[in-house]
Order: C-alpha cells, then structure tokens, then sequence
C-alpha cells in the first residue's frame, strides 16, 4: 500500500485556486449562505490557520464552549476548507471544558 502523498487534496486546492479569486491576496469561493441560499465570498483557510479558528470560535467567551453546529455555522460565515465539519466535530469532543459540562460534574463553572 503506497503513502498518502496528499496529492487529491493538493490538486483539489489548485483546482479551486483556479476557479476563485483573490482578494488582497486572500483565496476566496463563492458558497451558498443561509435559508436564501444567497453567494457569499468566503475566505479559503490553509491548514496552519484551522484550530485557531476553531479555538477562536469555541474556546472564547462569545464561543462559550457551545456543540460543534454551532461552532461551525459560526465558523461558515467566514470561512472555507475541505473537512471542515470533521476538524469542528474533532476539535469539540477533546474540548476538556465541555467534557466537564456535559458529564454533570462542571456544573458551576465559570467559562471564559
């Protein structure tokens, strides 16, 4: 069995480098939004970025330590990559705080 080189995933990147603009040198696409479906231009985030946004988005006081929906809906205003909802779902549930919370034994913590 050979290695995963990663070459699907960095040809898919190329493939949409093609296909979007660039704005202030930010890779954006064009994804449907809300109940409307209207575009909206997103920002295309490289893997070095990824758990800080996640963390940005869960771990702060307007995060509030919420499920992985709604860290997600809240990082899919903004933003784009492949396997978004895997990494929010993975970073949620090794989320220490929340494990806390929803075991019983958080109760009466102070978040943030």
């Amino acid at each position: 069995m050979k290695p995963d080189d990663g070459k699907p995933v960095r040809n898919s990147y190329i493939s949409l480098g093609r296909n979007s603009p660039s704005q202030d040198g930010i890779l954006v696409t064009k994804k449907p939004y809300g109940e409307d479906d209207d575009m909206r231009d997103l920002a295309v985030v490289p893997n070095g970025f990824r758990t800080m946004l996640i963390s940005e988005n869960h771990d702060t006081p307007e995060g509030a330590h919420r499920d992985y929906v709604t860290t997600l809906s809240y990082l899919r205003r903004f933003y784009f990559w492949k396997g978004m909802r895997a990494d929010t779902q993975k970073f949620c549930s090794a989320c220490i705080i929340c494990a806390l919370m929803h075991s019983g034994k958080g109760k009466g913590i102070m978040i943030g």
